[in-house]
């Protein structure tokens, strides 16, 4: 190299080496149960093109607009939760409010999905499928297949569902978004596909490429894009959703914690009940926000363990619920108004 090449690249940072490529392992970034990731939902009306891929990246995602938030928390399973039936899964996700859940399997060193389970469509992974084998760094790639049963309010007769999943990471670099800059982040590409079969006809087909940007130390994505395309029945449907992580509320604790609160009945078709221990405190304050963040409802508890919420007025979706003590520590639940 020439010296006054040499010199630019000591003063601009361009050696190829200048972005440290982490590894991802499974002490530092597999899920566990407690833990809440807080996103925001990026606007893709745009229709964004798949992002680069490659050694020292810069992706910029600043101007993205937020499009709503949401907060995925992880819970060990319960026999509530019908997890023996999934697989003997031992984490769950999602919540009552969209009577929406997704199991998985966290041990050794693979993170796997044991099924899912929603109003349309349930699946039950009696083989699962690894969603991370770590450690996973620049380069490192696995392939994947899973097979079980799927249910689907569609078809009248018990379905068979299959799973293929092919991870890679495929770059790192810097990424911003609204949140904020991260260096040396590893981005993790998936092809994921899934089918279910009545006989010898397909019901349901779903194919995401899916997109993750993680950072040295966190469980959870800096920002995540998908693109999904469904065939259900034969009707095709193309998807391109995001999000990005947002600060978690300050005395946020998550809402496996013990102190949080019951919402009975959740999904409310015109009023629910919230229980809160008594160790939440005298002082205690009930805000609700839909998913804009305006706020629909505000109590203060003055000891009361119990408060029954009149919804029939309110406009049928997602509600956040939020119950903070006097303390600031506060606890979050999802509430759907059907």
């Amino acid at each position: 190299m020439k010296k006054s090449l040499l010199l630019a690249a000591l003063l601009t940072g361009t050696f190829g080496a200048s972005q440290a490529q982490i590894t991802l392992t499974a002490a530092t970034h597999m899920p566990q149960a407690g833990h809440a990731y807080y996103m925001a939902f990026s606007d893709t009306s745009a229709n964004p093109a798949m992002p680069t891929v490659g050694a020292n990246q810069n992706w910029d995602f600043s101007n993205v607009i937020q499009a709503g938030f949401d907060t995925v928390t992880y819970f060990n399973c319960t026999p509530q939760a019908n997890c023996a039936s999934f697989g003997n899964a031992n984490l769950l996700s999602g919540s009552a409010a969209d009577s929406s859940y997704q199991y998985f399997k966290a041990s050794g060193s693979v993170f796997q999905t044991t099924g899912t389970s929603t109003p349309q469509l349930t699946a039950k992974l009696t083989d699962p499928l690894d969603l991370y084998r770590y450690p996973l760094t620049y380069n490192t790639q696995f392939t994947d297949a899973a097979s079980g049963t799927a249910t689907s309010s569609m078809a009248p007769i018990p379905l068979t569902a299959s799973a293929k999943d092919t991870v890679k990471g495929v770059g790192y670099g810097t990424i911003t978004t609204p949140a904020g800059t991260f260096q040396n982040v590893l981005q993790v590409r998936s092809n994921t596909s899934f089918k279910a079969i009545a006989v010898i006809q397909t019901v349901a087909e779903i194919y995401t490429i899916n997109y993750e940007w993680f950072e040295a130390g966190s469980r959870f994505p800096v920002l995540t894009l998908s693109y999904t395309t469904t065939n259900i029945n034969g009707q095709i449907d193309q998807v391109i959703a995001g999000t990005y992580r947002i600060p978690a509320p300050a005395g946020v604790q998550n809402a496996a914690a013990s102190g949080s609160f019951r919402l009975v009945p959740n999904p409310a078709t015109g009023a629910t009940r919230l229980e809160i221990p008594e160790n939440a405190g005298a002082e205690a304050t009930v805000l609700i926000t839909d998913i804009s963040g305006k706020m629909i409802f505000q109590q203060a508890l003055r000891g009361q363990t119990d408060l029954t919420i009149n919804t029939a007025d309110w406009a049928k979706g997602i509600y956040l619920v939020r119950v903070q003590n006097a303390a600031g520590q506060a606890s979050f639940q999802k509430l759907s108004v059907q």
